[in-house]
């Protein structure tokens, strides 16, 4: 009798390894990505979604008044935004975005400060794209309060993330 079970338990075995072995979610959240719609439709969006992909999306709508040059309306859309409910990936964003308003602001030590959020812990761990732009960010930041020596230390650390015409 245990030679006819045997094959049964091997398989029954192997069914509770496979759904043991599942890859893991990932704990960080996801980015904002390059909106398709005007700031406006993504505050319009944003309105009316769950709080998650409400920030999510007013993180996108910062973002791009930032790029397109309305500091006013990007500091005012991240204001919005609730920093420590977001997963740290958003975290990391809307913290190197703050850093970038500030550093527009010519407030460098206010975009230093924006940096020492503790989810920076796990910035290795974000696509290279948000890396570069947060740790040149830093070295921005360094190098206008007047610690060249570190700001250059955070430019070497990141120049084997960059390549082509920005290595």
């Amino acid at each position: 009798m245990p030679a006819r079970l045997r094959p049964i338990i091997l398989i029954c075995l192997a069914a509770l390894l496979a759904a043991c072995a599942s890859s893991p979610t990932s704990t960080l959240g996801e980015l904002p990505r390059t909106p398709q719609a005007t700031t406006q439709q993504l505050l319009e969006q944003a309105d009316s979604s769950d709080p998650q992909k409400a920030a999510l999306l007013r993180l996108s709508a910062s973002d791009q008044s930032f790029q397109q040059g309305d500091l006013t309306k990007s500091r005012e859309i991240l204001a919005l935004v609730p920093l420590e409910q977001l997963p740290p990936a958003q975290q990391i964003f809307a913290s190197t975005l703050r850093a970038e308003l500030a550093l527009a602001a010519n407030d460098p030590q206010q975009a230093l400060q924006a940096l020492q959020h503790v989810a920076f812990e796990r910035l290795g761990e974000l696509p290279v794209e948000q890396q570069v732009r947060s740790q040149f960010v830093r070295a921005k930041a360094l190098e206008a309060s007047d610690q060249p020596l570190a700001a250059a230390r955070e430019r070497i650390f990141i120049a084997p993330l960059l390549s082509g015409e920005e290595a």
